[in-house]
């Protein structure tokens, strides 16, 4: 991984920090949300295909 696109110093200030801090908290949730919406789809298709004998998921 180069540094080439990487600020020369990092912001260091309590404002940017806090930004950094809540983005990267946003994107965690983000993350978790997805994750949980995956496992439901995939519950849902195992129900499906109890029922009817094929998914409707390609894997």
């Amino acid at each position: 991984m180069t540094t080439d696109n990487l600020p020369a110093q990092f912001p260091n200030d309590p404002t940017s920090l806090e930004a950094i801090d809540r983005f990267r908290s946003l994107m965690l949730n983000y993350r978790s949300a997805v994750q949980v919406v995956r496992t439901k789809i995939h519950y849902l298709d195992q129900e499906y295909q109890i029922q009817n004998g094929h998914t409707l998921v390609d894997s």
